[in-house]
């Protein structure tokens, strides 16, 4: 090259193999940049609260149903604001029980491989539910073993935007169901206590009255029949040896 009245190439743009013209002319290059930012942002997202930014800490750690991590304090204190001011957030998190309590530290690892996935560039499920609940299993783990060599859950560490929808709309139905069921109950608990209050209540009859229906009821009987029906107040006032001497007799 030269001394033909060519040009010589020595710019970037337009030499083979460099990222200049692969991104120019194939995108290769901006795809590479992608992969690395996503592994920086799972790396974030493992080690700083999704709130506040500050450096997460053991035994702090509570993970959303969207795979992102906060310190325990300040989204508990965000929920509190949330309740006192009536304002609303977009995210997940509608009370404590949407948490998961995650087993963090700063060399987390599979718990299945042994793989760390502190450095973000292995994707990862944090078990939300069972005796696992809280660790950490790798995507790739999951997949060759299936998914009931977990028993409970999977929350995916930084899910993308499609998978936040699924999880979103998956969430909503499942609250909805719950306030319809907690409605139902509390009309029916509504609805039973009226019906009590609308049945007759019962009036027992006065010592006279009683005392009238009984008359009524041994009329025209003989001495020794009527005497079978009496009170408890007529049982109190006669002994052993009446009770036999009225009624013994007619055992035989």
């Amino acid at each position: 090259m030269g001394g033909d009245g060519g040009v010589i190439a020595v710019n970037r743009k337009y030499m083979r193999g460099t990222s200049t013209s692969l991104e120019a002319k194939t995108g290769r290059g901006s795809a590479s940049h992608k992969v690395k930012s996503t592994v920086e942002e799972r790396k974030e997202c493992m080690t700083t609260c999704k709130l506040t930014g500050v450096q997460l800490k053991e035994g702090e750690v509570k993970c959303d149903p969207l795979g992102r991590f906060y310190d325990s304090s300040a989204v508990v204190e965000e929920l509190l604001r949330l309740r006192q001011t009536g304002e609303t957030r977009d995210w997940p998190i509608a009370s404590l029980s949407d948490l998961t309590t995650v087993s963090w530290s700063p060399t987390m690892s599979c718990y299945l491989t042994g793989s760390s996935v502190m450095t973000g560039s292995i994707p990862c499920y944090v078990v939300g539910s069972g005796p696992q609940s809280g660790s950490c299993i790798t995507v790739q783990a999951v997949k060759e073993m299936g998914e009931e060599i977990v028993e409970g859950k999977l929350i995916k560490v930084m899910a993308d935007e499609e998978e936040s929808k699924v999880i979103m709309d998956k969430l909503e139905e499942e609250r909805r169901v719950k306030r319809e069921k907690k409605e139902k109950k509390k009309k029916r608990e509504k609805d039973g206590g009226a019906e009590e209050e609308r049945k007759p209540k019962k009036i027992k009859a006065a010592p006279a009255q009683a005392q009238a229906a009984k008359k009524d009821a041994t009329k025209g009987m003989s001495a020794n029949v009527a005497s079978m029906f009496h009170s408890s107040e007529d049982s109190k006032k006669q002994n052993a040896n009446e009770l036999f001497a009225q009624t013994g007799g007619r055992r035989f």
